[in-house]
């Protein structure tokens, strides 16, 4: 019995090695790398779409709320990206450990004809 004890104490461990492997990989792999392994995983296991967008929604809640960002203060959300209108200071761009939001362009116009921006 012991034996057996210690036989599945040695999987979960390489299970847990395995994951942290695997996690170690994908945060050092480059972004064609990642988008490929999650559109994978995404197709063998629905799920994951599902904690990827309440991991959107929470990055970007975490976001407005970090940078006191009003609804008047916003143009636009898309799935990865928010945009805000004037001149609004940002000083909270890493919102968690792994989280950032980069400041990628300013506009001075924004124009919408047909979902062409």
């Amino acid at each position: 019995m012991a034996e057996f004890v210690k036989r599945k104490i040695a999987l979960v461990a390489h299970d847990a090695m395995k994951k942290q492997l695997t996690e170690w990989a994908l945060f050092n792999a480059d972004k064609l790398e990642r988008e490929v392994y999650i559109g994978k995983l995404q197709g063998s296991r629905p799920e994951v779409s599902k904690i990827l967008a309440d991991g959107i929604i929470n990055a970007k809640r975490l976001f407005i709320e970090a940078n006191n960002i009003d609804n008047n203060d916003i143009l636009e959300i898309n799935n990865d990206a928010v945009y805000l209108i004037g001149n609004k200071p940002v000083p909270v761009q890493q919102v968690t450990p792994f989280v950032y939001f980069k400041l990628a362009e300013q506009y001075t116009s924004f124009y919408k004809v047909r979902d062409i921006r």
